[in-house]
């Protein structure tokens, strides 16, 4: 086309004839270009929508998984207190 004597407007104009708007470096707005424009905007909600979930979902399991029931707690302390008679002995004695 450029042999023929053609021009880069007549070029552009030729190509989205035959072949549409979405060959365009940046196509125009249109309602046959919406969803072209919008996809990257709507996938980057969507992401953002999905990261907040699993990272809410991970605080929440984090939270519950955290805390002890009566029965632990109460092994837990007996645990400590003998951590804490061990090391006075062993203290004494050295």
């Amino acid at each position: 086309m450029l042999e023929e004597g053609a021009d880069n407007q007549q070029i552009s104009d030729y190509l989205v004839a035959r072949y549409g708007d979405f060959i365009l470096y940046r196509p125009r707005l249109q309602q046959s270009t919406y969803l072209l424009w919008l996809t990257p905007g709507i996938l980057l909600l969507v992401g953002a929508v999905i990261a907040g979930l699993v990272i809410s979902r991970q605080r929440r399991k984090v939270t519950v998984s955290g805390t002890l029931g009566d029965e632990e707690q109460q092994l837990l302390d007996e645990l400590l207190a003998e951590s804490m008679e061990d090391k006075d002995a062993n203290e004494e004695s050295a």
